[in-house]
């Protein structure tokens, strides 16, 4: 499993943290939720965005991983997302 640093308030990296976020798993689903991505290469921080906001659950424990602000319960924000997507 890839791993990603969590930033603190400063944004210098303290910890490593393990991304559950499987690029070929994005890809599946992008191509079932018709979003166009390439089949090789990094993912597009808007299809990862997309991707957080279908899976809830995931994007809150990445989310509170990586200190973006999320509630406990109900849907995660698109703006979450979009800050989770930029971190990872």
């Amino acid at each position: 499993m890839p791993a990603v640093r969590a930033c603190s308030d400063n944004h210098l990296p303290n910890e490593e943290i393990h991304m559950p976020l499987q690029p070929a798993e994005v890809r599946s689903w992008a191509k079932k939720a018709k979003i166009q991505t390439a089949e090789r290469g990094r993912l597009p921080r808007a299809t990862i965005s997309a991707y957080l906001h279908a899976h809830p659950a995931l994007a809150r424990g990445l989310a509170m991983d990586l200190g973006v602000e999320v509630a406990s319960r109900g849907p995660v924000s698109v703006k979450a997302c979009d800050q989770v997507a930029e971190l990872l």
